[in-house]
């Protein structure tokens, strides 16, 4: 589950790599997969709607049928501004 600040809106059918399923929504992105020891790359493309600054909530990722198993990826903070440099 990948939350989104506001300002931040996911784009269709942008979502790539190796899952089962996945489902974008206003505030967020959810990906289903099966996951191992092996890492996982999931990427997806955005479009900024307002510039400003913003904090960027943690990924969370969790087992469906067994939730001890788990993690969570620390919050971070974008700039976005209009300058066209």
């Amino acid at each position: 589950s990948d939350l989104l600040p506001c300002g931040i809106v996911p784009i269709s059918d942008s979502i790539n790599g190796n899952m089962d399923f996945s489902e974008i929504r206003d505030d967020r992105v959810l990906i289903y997969a099966k996951l191992t020891r092996a890492p996982s790359v999931f990427t997806y493309k955005s479009q900024m709607t307002v510039s400003g600054e913003f904090v960027v909530p943690g990924i969370s990722a969790q087992d469906m049928y067994n939730p001890s198993i788990n993690a969570l990826v620390a919050s971070d903070k974008i700039t976005v501004s209009n300058n066209a440099d």
